[in-house]
């Protein structure tokens, strides 16, 4: 039997959009509001990403997320 976590391919999408997109966008927005030099972008997604990382993943922790425990040993 498959172990692991069974992702939704919905929210594989909302992680993609959120990890690629969404800081790209973002960082797409705060430089052309504040004129940043275009070598600011590279920081400023990375920061986006993690953040958004960082929520999106304590999000699926926070989930009671079902688990397969017929491979545990001792069971």
């Amino acid at each position: 039997m498959q172990s692991g976590v069974n992702i939704k391919k919905r929210t594989r999408k909302l992680a993609f959009a959120g990890w690629l997109l969404l800081p790209l966008v973002l960082s797409w927005l705060l430089a052309t509001i504040f004129s940043l030099n275009i070598l600011w972008w590279g920081p400023t997604w990375f920061t986006f990403a993690v953040l958004y990382m960082v929520l999106y993943f304590r999000w699926v922790a926070s989930k009671k997320i079902p688990s397969d425990q017929s491979d545990v040993v001792g069971k």
